[in-house]
């Protein structure tokens, strides 16, 4: 659309639709995002638009007509969409000189000019100290061997409270349909023979620290995210049944039994998914939020049991061992469908379906071996810590009473 409709006509259309998503996000909480920060959001993006461009013009052959009116289009429509932001100027850095002249014909005919365009190497930019406002990488870190002289250099040219922002990729965690991953594999082996990184998208943000960027932010990382929310759904696990444990049987305690071995749930997933070389990636990801919902499930199940054959004749071991005859087989039946059902999805076509299948079914697996293993044993423990108790009170109890009955003779012996 940007190449094709007048600029007044296309501001009014983008100006219209960030009304309506500021009004959407403003009434779902965000009261302290204005319309202004929407608009300059929707700029910086805009213009990070216009480096993968150029950077993958410098893998095509500009002796190739059908390739040059390629690079021509996706230039024109990029060069468009920055006809008339509220950046003063634009410059773009490839090292091949076909690229940026591709660039600056196509930016020039379409009368843009505020973007302009030089041939150098991003460890030396042709620009002086503290020149930009903000600088933005897409997908260009992982071809540079020393990454931190091109950091350095980039700092070099930001102002103080300049902004960098880097789009990288992580290879292993990057899905292509159809399959291509033994090309894909080869293509990695050949990045870090030649000394660069396949795997940047990871390594950025040590990579920002080690180069003397302050106030680093991951606005797209999964690992950090993802473990934070593990973080907060686990304590908020512990807390409601915690709560429930106190309002049903009045011993809260029973939440960290319940709660407790999903810990050994997610390292043994996780562990396995590492040692598979499994990417965790958003689809993968998911598996977290089921580990605990599957394991405090099967917890829970293994608790209640328990107590039941408990109350019997308070033996510890007796209950544990009726609770593993009847409702631990229960359990394994379930776990079995479970996974054999989730488990299919292994033969999918699709690459990150067989992964989620995989990974699902193998969490059910740890699920139930931890339920099985781990809770019978520490509700011994419990179960053997309530006797102590209730001996320990009948004897208070009782000295209690031999204290009352002694003082009563006492008091009618005078």
């Amino acid at each position: 659309m940007v190449s094709s409709v007048p600029t007044e006509v296309r501001r009014q259309i983008e100006r219209g639709a960030l009304a309506e998503y500021h009004g959407i996000i403003y009434g779902m909480g965000a009261k302290d995002i204005t319309l202004q920060d929407c608009w300059h959001s929707y700029w910086r993006n805009i213009l990070g638009m216009l480096i993968p461009s150029v950077c993958a013009g410098g893998a095509l052959d500009m002796s190739n007509e059908r390739i040059r009116a390629l690079g021509e289009v996706t230039l024109k429509r990029a060069l468009a969409a920055i006809e008339d932001p509220e950046a003063a100027e634009l410059h773009g850095i490839d090292r091949e000189e076909s690229v940026i002249e591709l660039a600056r014909s196509t930016a020039a005919a379409g009368g843009q000019a505020n973007a302009n365009f030089h041939v150098g190497e991003l460890t030396e930019l042709p620009f002086e100290d503290n020149f930009f406002d903000a600088a933005h990488c897409h997908t260009v870190m992982l071809y540079v061997p020393d990454t931190q002289a091109a950091l350095t250099e980039i700092k070099r040219v930001l102002k103080p409270g300049g902004i960098l922002s880097c789009r990288e990729r992580i290879s292993a965690s990057s899905f292509f349909e159809p399959n291509a991953a033994d090309s894909w594999a080869v293509l990695e082996r050949m990045l870090s023979a030649s000394g660069t990184h396949p795997q940047m998208g990871k390594e950025l943000k040590g990579a920002f620290h080690e180069a003397g960027f302050t106030n680093i932010r991951s606005s797209a990382s999964i690992t950090d995210s993802q473990s934070e929310s593990i973080s907060v759904t686990i304590a908020a696990a512990l807390i409601v049944l915690a709560t429930f444990f106190w309002m049903t049987m009045r011993q809260p305690t029973l939440a960290f039994i319940a709660v407790g071995p999903i810990a050994l749930v997610l390292i043994a997933v996780l562990g396995t998914m590492a040692l598979l070389d499994i990417p965790y990636t958003i689809v993968t990801s998911i598996i977290t939020a089921l580990s605990i919902g599957i394991g405090v499930d099967y917890t829970i199940h293994i608790i209640h049991r328990y107590r039941e054959e408990y109350t019997r004749d308070r033996d510890p071991e007796r209950a544990a061992i009726q609770t593993l005859s009847t409702t631990g087989s229960a359990l394994l039946g379930s776990a079995l469908t479970t996974a054999l059902g989730i488990g299919a999805l292994i033969a999918s076509p699709l690459a990150a379906s067989q992964q989620f299948g995989f990974t699902a079914a193998i969490t059910i697996a740890y699920s139930l071996i931890v339920s099985i293993l781990v809770v019978p044993p520490l509700m011994t423990i419990w179960g053997a810590y309530q006797n102590m108790r209730l001996r320990s009170n009948t004897r208070r109890w009782a000295e209690e009473l031999d204290a009352a009955i002694e003082a009563v003779h006492r008091r009618d012996a005078r």
